[in-house]
């Protein structure tokens, strides 16, 4: 690891925070390109490459720092109305962008960042040589004033017995850092008092309207604490890189600043402008940074209290019948109650501390959709939707690859060469929208495109030759379940393998991967006009709301967002077509498969009843699509609604079809998940039934 004086905690921090705001830079740059320059996107740019390269300026990585000054100075020019953006520019601006990332990489790896800084650098100065304006000086921050509100604060610390301290301190005014010099004498009065007013302030430093001159007023405990003595402060602050003096005097309230010492060559100290500084009168909320796998364990602490408040909540329940009346089992009872709501409170803070916005998954995109479109030759907008949609972070780490794999498959195979489009009367540039939204306590993520299409008929001649499916059956197949087909293992319409998408990785692997999640993959295509895929996510991985049924001797969890409906069927609503059973809703004219859910499970201790013969129906539904229809599920009984918490069934026990997971329920009995997605697959496939592990629960009881 590169050698940098920092604590390891404070260089976590550090590389979070680049992480961050090159992943915002890498967004910005691509919008720039697309939507052009306006004030606040280039003011947006400017802010972020300015706290880049004040953050990595101040840990000494001058590489670093020195990139993104260069990337600032062009930034700086664009805003000025200097010089234009053009593809070659943005071109130049993205390999920076990825200089700066492999040198953050390089701080926590043994090997060189191979990135040469003086080409990259000097490649920004020939787009800039040619401008005859040079950059002129920014201006000069607004001097020291103390307002009413400040005042008051300084009385209010003065009456507690704090010292109220005037602090000036002169810069090389010859220096380029003076805005980063002036954020770390804030900094460190910050932690050596509290700030009352400084000049320049934080918003000053921000923009780089800074001078050659620091000026504060900040409350310190009394002197016989040395950390905040006078001399201490001066000798911290003299300790920062470009400060020629300090000097720090006791305040008088009513009394004016002193004025700071003039400094030769120092015109920014004389050009400040008459409007009063902004007081630091409250300081930002601050947050917390926090691992992913301590959540983990905190929602799994939580799981384990949700599981015991059901428990607890039983067990008063059971005690209230058989002591009515009794005060010690009444006491319980409010105290379970009371409990249940401090629980329900817990959990639903927990989700929400959770979640995180999809935008944060999609601004990775618009880079790689402007890659693509530039080594395939093909004009390519991406467009993006429903950013502030929520979702289980656990579950964004893990949909980001099928997502990049779907979005290169749309750019290379799905949408046309510009030749091709402007033979079928399309325009030269084709639009890629992605979108996410909630649905049915699901997030549903689209990327539809306006390319050429699935052509099934291709799809189908190429299952026959790889075996996949018959001739025959290929003729009966509709062309929703011919399109089906591209997610078969091995089984691709694409004339020649190529850099983008050809890399061993099929569509079967994405719809593995979604599923693995408990989701599900849905293609929709109309040929010659475009494709939309649609991949239906859990909101989380952690818990759900679900409906416990059984079956013979086993119980079941339903998620409540498949469930359409629960009913004691009539006899007269029961019928057979070709010798199958089927449900028959009169108020809906609805007629729809029914199984049995222990049969379709082919789990142990089945009761030998028949769908027909089941006292209860749950009407459950994949999703809203028109393609997907309802299958009424036969259960013995309806046990009642639940919060489930899901656990893994893990390696040894495997992934079972129909099943995605287990809980445990308050008395400690363990119920299998239902997949409801494949459940209604394998109930439609008569030859190839769900072949659910029949030794599942054996396994668990173990």
């Amino acid at each position: 690891m590169t050698n940098i004086d920092i604590s390891p905690d404070d260089l976590k921090v550090f590389l979070q925070e680049a992480e961050t705001l090159i992943e915002s830079l890498d967004e910005q740059i691509v919008r720039l390109e697309q939507d052009g320059v306006s004030d606040d996107l280039i003011g947006e740019i400017f802010r972020v490459a300015h706290t880049l390269k004040g953050s990595s300026g101040m840990l000494g990585l001058e590489d670093m720092a020195r990139l993104t000054h260069a990337m600032e100075d062009l930034f700086d020019r664009v805003r000025k109305g200097t010089m234009g953006i053009n593809q070659d520019v943005v071109d130049v601006l993205l390999q920076c962008l990825d200089g700066i990332r492999a040198l953050k990489d390089a701080i926590t790896s043994d090997a060189p960042s191979g990135v040469d800084v003086d080409s990259l650098v000097e490649a920004i100065r020939r787009y800039a040589e040619g401008d005859s304006a040079a950059p002129s000086a920014p201006a000069g921050p607004a001097p020291l004033t103390v307002d009413e509100a400040a005042s008051h604060r300084i009385e209010e610390g003065v009456t507690a017995g704090r010292l109220a301290l005037s602090v000036v301190a002169n810069l090389d005014p010859e220096s380029d850092w003076r805005a980063v010099r002036c954020f770390q004498l804030l900094n460190e009065l910050d932690h050596l008092g509290e700030v009352i007013v400084s000049a320049p302030t934080q918003a000053d430093i921000e923009s780089e309207s800074v001078g050659a001159v620091f000026q504060a007023i900040i409350l310190v405990t009394p002197a016989e604490d040395a950390s905040v003595d006078t001399a201490a402060i001066e000798h911290a602050l003299g300790l920062v890189d470009d400060v020629a003096t300090v000097r720090v005097e006791p305040y008088v309230a009513g009394e004016a600043p002193p004025a700071p010492a003039p400094v030769a060559a120092a015109p920014e100290a004389t050009a400040a402008a008459n409007h009063p500084a902004t007081p630091k009168v409250e300081s930002l909320q601050p947050s917390v940074r926090v691992d992913i796998e301590q959540l983990d364990a905190l929602m799994n602490m939580v799981g384990e209290l949700v599981i015991d408040r059901t428990r607890i909540s039983q067990l008063s329940r059971t005690l209230n019948e058989r002591f009515e009346g009794d005060d010690g089992a009444h006491a319980l009872a409010e105290t379970a109650n009371h409990l249940e709501k401090i629980v329900d409170s817990l959990h639903a803070r927990m989700m929400q501390v959770r979640m995180l916005p999809v935008g944060l998954l999609f601004s990775k995109f618009p880079r790689l959709v402007r890659d693509l479109s530039r080594s395939l030759d093909k004009s390519i907008r991406l467009e993006m939707s429903g950013e502030d949609t929520e979702i289980d972070r656990s579950v964004i780490e893990q949909i980001k690859d099928p997502l990049v794999h779907l979005i290169r498959n749309a750019c290379d195979h799905g949408i046309e060469t510009k030749e091709l489009r402007a033979t079928s009367g399309k325009p030269e540039l084709s639009i890629l929208h992605l979108s996410a939204k909630h649905e049915q306590g699901q997030i549903v993520i689209s990327l539809q495109d306006d390319g050429r299409g699935v052509d099934a008929g291709r799809v189908k001649a190429k299952a026959i030759e790889r075996g996949i499916i018959t001739a025959d059956k290929a003729e009966r197949m509709s062309l929703k379940e011919a399109v089906e087909l591209i997610f078969e293992p091995g089984l691709s319409t694409a004339s020649a393998t190529t850099e983008v998408s050809g890399r061993g990785v099929g569509m079967d692997i994405v719809r593995r991967d979604i599923e693995s999640l408990g989701g599900r993959i849905e293609v929709d295509t109309v040929p010659g006009e475009g494709t939309v895929f649609r991949l239906r996510l859990p909101l989380t991985l952690a818990t759900f709301r679900g409906l416990l049924v059984s079956c013979g001797q086993t119980t079941y969890a339903i998620p409540l967002t498949y469930v359409q409906e629960t009913l004691r069927p009539e006899a007269s609503q029961v019928r057979t077509i070709s010798q199958r059973p089927v449900l028959h809703l009169r108020t809906r004219d609805t007629v729809m498969p029914m199984v049995r859910l222990d049969d379709v499970l082919q789990a142990r201790g089945r009761a030998g009843r028949t769908a027909e013969e089941s006292p209860y129906v749950v009407v459950v539904r994949a999703s809203e699509s028109e393609s997907d229809r309802p299958v009424a599920l036969a259960v013995d009984q309806l046990v009642g609604q639940q919060d489930v918490v899901v656990k893994s069934l893990g390696q040894y026990l495997g992934r079972s079809r129909g099943v995605s997971g287990a809980s445990v329920l308050g008395d400690g009995q363990v119920v299998l998940i239902v997949d409801v997605p494949s459940l209604i697959k394998a109930s439609r496939q008569s030859d190839q039934p769900a072949a659910a592990d029949e030794t599942v629960l054996e396994r668990i009881a173990s």
